[in-house]
């Protein structure tokens, strides 16, 4: 996600990305093909993936 600097909100509105890059955090869930709280660094990719950041 090239550009994007934080993935989702914390519920203090922190700003929040991936971390360990393993899907042990969460902290890069995102609405992918409209599913929520994806984790995005354990989702393959494919021509016309749809991925929203839910910030």
């Amino acid at each position: 996600m090239r550009g994007v600097g934080a993935t989702r909100r914390s519920v203090d509105g922190e700003p929040r990305a991936a971390l360990c890059g393993m899907g042990v955090c969460h902290e890069c869930r995102v609405k992918v093909d409209g599913r929520a709280h994806v984790l995005g660094c354990q989702t393959l990719c494919r021509d016309g993936l749809s991925v929203e950041t839910m910030r």
